[in-house]
């Protein structure tokens, strides 16, 4: 059985419940796992939390792998990860080179027997889905186009992202694009933008 804070647990458990959240919770390893449902091609993203003595892990996984075989993309994406995460303060993407697999992490230091409060852990789980609102569009063009990841990020962190980034697209005509992704600059942007609400109170950490 892991060495885990009940108290920290009880308290992640207290906003699940009451924020309303499908959940599961390991009780001998102190994690719990949830998936967000979405109406685009990312499909879902899942949340990892794994509750330690003093302090708990929060993760969220994106379906998007990077193709470990492709050394360019893999280049390609790690320049977009980088420059995503230049300046970030709370959390920071990652990714994984043997399996491609892209995530979100932060970390909540909860030292000296503290528990963290509602606030901070709302915020700790919807900075995550925050920063996939904001980058994930923006990652599906670093994958599947050879737009340069720098011209993303920017279109990403401009006030009208989404529209930047489909004007982005229609200016690179020879961007190669797969058969399968021939209409992503049309639903699947709206539909990558509306995966979560854009509320700036509400994705603001402590």
């Amino acid at each position: 059985m892991s060495k885990y804070s009940t108290k920290i647990a009880d308290a992640i458990q207290e906003f699940l419940h009451d924020d309303d959240w499908n959940y599961t919770f390991h009780e001998e390893k102190g994690t719990f796992h949830f998936s967000l449902s979405t109406r685009s091609r990312l499909n879902t993203v899942d949340y990892f939390i794994a509750v330690r003595e003093d302090h708990y892990r929060v993760l969220c996984i994106s379906p998007l792998n990077v193709n470990t075989d492709d050394a360019q993309e893999l280049t390609r994406m790690a320049e977009f990860i980088t420059r995503a995460n230049y300046g970030m303060t709370h959390g920071c993407f990652e990714m994984d080179y043997h399996d491609g697999e892209i995530r979100f992490r932060m970390t909540v230091d909860c030292d000296g027997d503290a528990v963290p409060t509602q606030e901070i852990i709302r915020n700790s789980l919807y900075v995550p889905a925050s920063m996939f609102n904001r980058y994930g569009s923006g990652m599906v063009q670093t994958m599947f186009s050879d737009l340069n990841p720098a011209d993303i990020i920017r279109a990403c962190e401009s006030e009208d992202g989404v529209e930047s980034l489909r004007s982005l697209l229609h200016s690179a005509e020879d961007a190669e694009q797969p058969d399968d992704l021939d209409d992503i600059d049309g639903a699947l942007f709206d539909s990558i933008a509306d995966l979560f609400d854009d509320d700036d109170e509400d994705c603001a950490d402590e």
